[in-house]
């Protein structure tokens, strides 16, 4: 619904907004090896960092299992680039508590800028975010990957 809104303000006054998708890299083997509590505690704590880095007027949501959606509205490509880079960089420094063991945790993000002639419909602008984190993580994960 938010997206739908926002799509709908740009369609109508060109302002531009980005789409962050994110997920926690290889959070399946964390789940494997230190169970779905310490998973829970992971999503939690990147869930924190969202909230604590984003704008007010943006959004933040879990989309899946380790997926998070961030909505920046009246936010440009380089924008969103950077502040994917911040949770990135944030994420990466955190040091999680998992059953008496230290775990670092990484992120990819794919980021997006709403484009008129892509993206007619909040799916198009999803599925052009969830192609971005999935080049972010081809690319070698832990990084941010902007799609034009």
């Amino acid at each position: 619904m938010i997206l739908k809104d926002e799509l709908a303000r740009f369609k109508r006054n060109q302002r531009p907004f980005a789409v962050l998708m994110m997920d926690i890299d290889y959070f399946k083997t964390l789940n494997d090896s230190y169970g779905h509590i310490a998973g829970d505690e992971v999503i939690a704590a990147v869930a924190k960092i969202l909230s604590q880095s984003i704008r007010s007027v943006d959004y933040a949501a879990r989309y899946g299992g380790d997926e998070f959606i961030i909505i920046m509205v009246e936010t440009t490509a380089d924008m969103a680039l950077k502040m994917a880079e911040r949770i990135r960089s944030q994420v990466n420094d955190m040091r999680y508590s998992a059953n008496g063991q230290i775990v670092s945790v990484t992120v990819s993000i794919g980021v997006v800028q709403c484009q008129q002639s892509d993206d007619a419909t909040p799916t198009a602008v999803f599925a052009r975010a969830d192609s971005a984190l999935y080049e972010a993580k081809r690319a070698g994960r832990n990084r941010a990957h902007y799609a034009t």
